[in-house]
């Protein structure tokens, strides 16, 4: 499959953590299914080995802007590959995770109906 490029626009990028891994570390052998010549580093079911540097970080991107796209793009760039292992949307427009109600806050206001 052929993935097609896309502008996006990306308001800020910053890391909030980076963990370097052990040097001596050798993934096994597991190749990206989608682009078999690069040879990356595909983890079995988002499983990460100790063994790997990671890093977490946090975007402020356009809509349309893919992250798993992105995280692959970066670890292309850096010669190494990369995938996400977790990913959470904190807000949308005017609406945030910060001031998002808590699920006993609804059951509590839906009782009072």
């Amino acid at each position: 499959a052929v993935i097609t490029p896309k502008e996006v626009t990306v308001h800020s990028f910053q890391i909030t953590a980076f963990r370097p891994g052990d040097p001596s570390f050798t993934p096994p052998p597991i190749v990206d299914s989608i682009q078999p010549q690069t040879g990356l580093y595909k983890s079995p079911l988002g499983i990460v080995p100790e063994g790997l540097p990671q890093i977490d970080f946090k975007i402020c991107c356009g809509k349309g802007t893919y992250i798993r796209s992105l995280a692959r793009d970066l670890g292309l760039l850096l010669d190494s590959g990369a995938f996400l292992t977790a990913l959470r949307r904190e807000s949308v427009g005017s609406y945030s995770v910060a001031e998002a109600s808590t699920p006993d806050t609804i059951v509590d206001y839906l009782k009072q109906l």
